[in-house]
């Protein structure tokens, strides 16, 4: 980055101090950033968090090998009584600073990678549920496909499933969950609907092998 140091007036006695005139400053790079708004409820941002699909990027945090994300964020540093006060501003409807938060870029890599997370998906379902994932009602069919499809892909990601019986398993306690069932039953596609069974269907098949 190149500029022009231009002398700034001083009065006598005082030392001499170069002043940088950013107007005539060259910036090597061109930026594009497309920013929107938008309010999500506190309790779906932490279900993200959990979930994985927001990444806080902590100064301890270990990245995937592939990410050219390093960590920013200083660890949880507020004491309980600022934690406290924080809730209750929540709970009162107080205005709170706002986060950014910024979409992962996709590249080539990126959507080969996605491409085979979804495939597996599909190949793991199909060999554990088959046709039992597409129920009659086409509202409750894609609820249930949707979240199903969610929560085993946030698995394979982390690495292949092996035994599609266990799967299986996991899917047939998932459809007797009683929240589970509401959730994919009725308001489909209210968000508090959505939240709730994409984040059983993920907690479903965490831990299978």
């Amino acid at each position: 980055m190149s500029s022009t140091s231009v002398p700034e007036q001083i009065a006598d006695g005082e030392e001499l101090v170069d002043d940088l005139d950013e107007t005539i400053e060259v910036t090597p790079y061109i930026y594009s950033i497309t920013a929107y708004g938008a309010d999500y409820p506190v309790d779906s941002l932490v279900k993200r968090i959990d979930s994985g699909d927001i990444v806080v990027p902590r100064f301890s945090w270990a990245p995937d090998e592939n990410s050219e994300i390093v960590g920013f964020q200083r660890e949880y540093v507020w004491p309980r009584t600022k934690s406290d006060r924080f809730i209750e501003s929540l709970l009162l409807g107080l205005p709170v600073p706002g986060v950014f938060l910024v979409r992962e870029p996709t590249g080539r890599q990126r959507e080969d990678e996605l491409k085979q997370i979804f495939n597996d998906t599909v190949t793991v379902l199909d060999e554990a549920v088959g046709v039992r994932a597409f129920r009659p009602a086409r509202a409750v069919n894609a609820a249930v496909v949707d979240s199903v499809m969610t929560g085993l892909a946030r698995r394979i990601k982390r690495y292949p499933i092996s035994d599609p019986s266990q799967v299986e398993r996991e899917y047939a306690t998932l459809m007797k969950n009683e929240s589970y069932r509401k959730a994919v039953e009725t308001g489909t596609s209210q968000e508090s609907n959505v939240e709730t069974r994409l984040e059983l269907a993920t907690r479903a098949f965490a831990d299978v092998k």
